[in-house]
């Protein structure tokens, strides 16, 4: 986990009641910050952009979908604490505790196996019915956004996700991380539930691996591995790579519900509800917690100024047995989590290891050393991050009517250069179909039906692909207006 870094001089000294402390990190929906409470408790506090709140009049719906995520329960969560989406500043708040990313866990110690993984796939499916039970969908479940705290893991941004999946598309933003979205979000549908589902099958087989189950290249190849080819699941065995087979299956239909996952990684053979449902979701928090060995203290963000601890030694895991506990004293253990939160946004692209890698076997805290592909390349995990490159994408559709023949589309660079590539389906065409932008330089691509005769009312989607993210663009007309009979 990146180190908390000092305050830039454009950045608020407050937000509302919180003292902001350093900069947890940046991304294309904003900045978020280490913040004290009042009490000195520590937050994380995300500063969205003025511009995405303001898109398209969604103050109004992010302050409702900030209130649904703060109804999400606590477990395997960062629970949302507080928002304020009506100031000139609009902000969320969740918990915070330190701890890295399952990305950079991996990135750092090697693939998860044995009862880390188990332990990894319940809780992260225990998050999943929480934010499910309380109506949220997720959208953009990765590896970045799940954190390893001392407890267990932790998924993080499900707020953020939901709040602003409309607002960027209005303003160009990215719609997903390519490499865990499900098919249906590639060919610009919309997620569900069975979205999130197929995300936490290709964040398990990232865990599992290393990579990402559809691999690493262009956003053109991935959309067409994700679409039509089989995932690989590599080093899963037995029942979990059944399972997470299932969660990646093309037709979203076909895929268990978090419900249904979680029940199965527990053992169970129904879906309980009620009371028993909440005893079930902390029987999953108990089940996960302890993943990984603790974590050296050089992986424990200090605060700005502070001088660094030394370097501990690993401890080992403690047992896991995957009993069924009583409801009050699950719901004490849940209710005492500490929860982690970092950044949002930033380089969703998984550093690789060195020349050996630690692969964890679970409880027992045994180690072996691997040589992983690619070995021998540098770990840009130390190092502050360079600006990545965004693409924004405006309008986010086109209405050509009865008699409109073309449209045309604003795309503009920002952070690095950009390399972008746009693709469509007959009867589109486009002019020009890619290009290279420079942070603050804009290209005009120009989108043109060619209806068939007689013209017939229809939709079609271009796709953008640019800065390691893709944005759909949809097209629609309508047909010719049927013959007046009183003209003949």
């Amino acid at each position: 986990m990146p180190d908390i870094s000092p305050l830039q001089p454009e950045d608020p000294a407050r937000l509302g009641p919180y003292t902001l402390i350093g900069r947890l990190g940046h991304g294309g929906y904003g900045v978020v910050y280490l913040a004290e409470t009042a009490d000195a408790e520590r937050v994380a506090v995300k500063l969205l952009r003025t511009a995405l709140a303001e898109a398209g009049g969604e103050r109004d719906r992010f302050a409702r979908e900030a209130a649904a995520a703060k109804q999400v329960a606590r477990f395997c969560t960062a629970q949302v604490l507080d928002a304020d989406i009506a100031g000139d500043q609009p902000y969320i708040v969740s918990e915070y505790v330190p701890g890295p990313s399952l990305q950079a866990l991996v990135a750092e110690r090697g693939p998860i196996e044995g009862g880390a993984l188990d332990r990894l796939a319940i809780g992260t499916a225990t998050a999943l019915v929480a934010i499910h039970q309380a109506g949220v969908v997720h959208r953009d479940l990765k590896p970045p956004n799940v954190l390893i705290g001392p407890d267990g893991p932790r998924v993080i941004d499900f707020g953020i996700a939901r709040m602003t999946d409309r607002a960027a598309t209005l303003t160009g933003h990215t719609l997903g991380t390519p490499a865990y979205m499900a098919p249906e979000q590639v060919s610009g549908g919309e997620a569900t539930p069975a979205t999130d589902v197929f995300a936490w099958g290709a964040t398990l087989a990232f865990a599992a691996n290393g990579t990402p189950p559809f691999g690493r290249d262009s956003i053109g190849v991935l959309a067409y591995r994700i679409v039509n080819e089989p995932p690989e699941l590599g080093a899963l065995t037995d029942g979990l790579r059944d399972l997470v087979a299932e969660c990646l299956e093309k037709d979203p239909a076909r895929r268990p519900s978090a419900s249904v996952l979680l029940m199965r990684l527990l053992g169970h053979s129904t879906v309980p509800g009620g009371e028993q449902a909440q005893t079930i979701l902390a029987e999953g928090v108990t089940a996960a917690a302890d993943l990984p060995p603790t974590l050296p203290a050089s992986h424990v963000p200090v605060p700005v100024g502070a001088a660094r601890p030394a370097v501990a030694s690993r401890k080992k895991s403690r047992n896991w047995a995957p009993a069924v506990i009583g409801a009050a004293g699950a719901l004490a253990l849940a209710g005492a989590a500490i929860i982690a939160v970092v950044a949002f946004g930033g380089d969703d692209r998984s550093p690789v290891p060195g020349p050996t890698r630690t692969v964890y076997t679970g409880s027992t805290g045994r180690q072996r050393q691997s040589t992983p592909p690619g070995a021998g390349r540098s770990s840009p995990s130390d190092v502050h991050p360079a600006p990545q490159p965004v693409l924004l994408v405006e309008p986010s559709g086109c209405d050509l009517g009865t008699t409109g023949l073309s449209c045309t589309v604003t795309l503009t660079g920002s952070g690095a250069t950009v390399h972008w590539m746009a693709t469509a389906a007959d009867p589109l065409s486009l002019s020009p179909s890619s290009g290279t932008l420079e942070p603050g330089d804009t290209d005009t691509v120009t989108i043109t039906l060619h209806p068939p005769s007689p013209r017939v009312s229809g939709s079609a989607s271009v796709t953008f692909t640019g800065g390691g993210h893709a944005h759909a663009v949809r097209v629609t007309w309508e047909g010719e207006p049927a013959p007046d009979p009183s003209s003949t």
